[in-house]
């Protein structure tokens, strides 16, 4: 067994210190200023534990992988720091713990985004299931820096400049051009990078586009903007003239398994990626399982379930009611915000607490000293969970809900919000429960 002090001695290694010091200064990964904790060594010896796995395969997995482990932190660190900086805090920066948890974190990404969830499941993380997924598609970005920029066996260490095909402009700038060409369409995107500011101009080819332009608070913060979009048009099929177009990624269900059997939940259960995030959704399927008489334990594997009940369960009007959600965001949100004006009332509680205590504290320990307004409310709002209602008779979705729920910070206070829709989309307040 590992403990605190192991890991300690571990990371006051000559080479663990390299390793850090080359993280900070080709990668550009903020380090935190504080003294490595005792806490902080306990709960990293835990985490080993729990995974089975000794400090031994931590330091051959970064010998072996050490570029593309730097990168995953690179990518992670920047993410979290763009989310610190939209919700108002501060990011001080990755611990000195951070090689030894990325690494083991990739060990298990590099068996599956499965694999990972398990694990957080294990250790009782809460959204055990999200934080996996946003680890992948984390994992996955790393992976692409790496593909896109090799050179030789590295990983670049600064991607977001190196992604660029640019030429210089005549006022010093860079400009980036790409194409769409199909057989019913024929589009242009172009970037042009100056200073602290871009100025992004689409449209058909032939035609002058439209332009917008957007600034930033330095010139690094715009050329790391500029490199995720450029990436990301490339992955839509997007190419330089003359340059082959990236294979389009495939267009998955949203619905990622069929139902099955689930002890943390009543009814038939499957998950779908919807609002950017793993989501729970559960079929009322009494109708069914009472006409069931066999194994019971047999329905906790999707392939028996669909066996058993094949050309029962409707999934092609399920995937379509799970696309008007994904398409409906901001209408059900609105809804749901502006049903009992939670914004107002809300505000209304925060000024109470602010009067009296001068701050007010949310559930999830967040401190606030002024009024919020209805974006970062919005920002922080997560779909939690789905219950859905089928004619099994005419294979249709008659009714279903979803749960809304908020995090960091937790305006919700610990609770879901419930809204309604019935076949004819019309929707309704459900509550709040919790």
């Amino acid at each position: 067994m590992i403990n605190s002090l192991d890991v300690r001695k571990f990371i006051e290694t000559e080479k663990y210190q390299s390793y850090i010091k080359e993280l900070s200064e080709n990668y550009q990964v903020k380090m935190t200023e504080e003294e490595l904790s005792s806490q902080g060594c306990n709960i990293l010896a835990g985490a080993l534990n729990d995974a089975n796995l000794d400090l031994a395969a931590i330091e051959k997995k970064l010998d072996s992988d050490k570029d593309f482990i730097f990168t995953f932190i690179q990518v992670t660190s920047q993410n979290f720091a763009a989310k610190c900086e939209k919700e108002g805090t501060t990011f001080l920066g990755e611990s000195l713990t951070c090689l030894i948890y990325h690494a083991l974190v990739t060990i298990f990404l590099d068996q599956s985004e499965k694999a990972l969830a398990e694990y957080y499941k294990a250790r009782k993380f809460k959204g055990h299931t999200r934080l996996a997924k946003e680890s992948f598609a984390e994992y996955q970005e790393a992976k692409q820096i790496c593909e896109q920029e090799r050179q030789g066996d590295a990983c670049p260490k600064q991607p977001e400049t190196q992604d660029f095909q640019v030429a210089s402009t005549a006022k010093g700038g860079n400009t980036a051009y790409l194409e769409y060409r199909e057989e019913k369409s024929e589009k242009f995107w172009q970037i042009n990078i100056e200073g602290c500011s871009h100025t992004v101009t689409f449209g058909r080819i032939g035609t002058k586009g439209q332009s917008k332009t957007k600034s930033f608070a330095s010139e690094e913060e715009c050329g790391k903007d500029a490199a995720k979009l450029i990436q990301s048009k490339k992955a839509k099929g997007y190419a330089a003239p003359g340059e082959t177009p990236q294979p389009k990624a495939h267009t998955e269900s949203l619905l990622q398994q069929h139902f099955a059997l689930s002890d943390e939940y009543d009814g038939l259960f499957a998950e779908a990626t919807l609002w950017g995030n793993a989501v729970p959704v559960v079929l009322d399927a009494d109708e069914l399982l009472d006409e069931y008489d066999g194994d019971e334990d047999a329905l906790y594997d999707p392939a028996a379930v669909e066996k058993l009940f094949k050309n029962k369960i409707p999934y092609k009007r399920i995937e379509a009611m799970l696309k008007w959600i994904e398409k409906n965001r901001k209408k059900m949100i609105d809804f749901a915000l502006d049903y009992e004006n939670f914004v107002d009332a809300f505000n209304d509680w925060i000024a109470q607490e602010i009067a009296q205590k001068d701050k007010a504290v949310l559930y999830d320990g967040t401190v606030l000293t002024a009024e919020t307004d209805r974006q970062a409310v919005i920002n922080s709002i997560r779909l939690s969970g789905i219950s859905l209602w089928v004619d099994f008779d005419d294979k249709t979705v008659s009714d279903f809900s979803i749960d809304l729920s908020t995090e960091q910070p937790d305006y919700f206070g610990g609770h879901t919000l419930t809204i309604e829709v019935d076949e004819d989309k019309e929707m309704s307040f459900g509550g709040m429960n919790g």
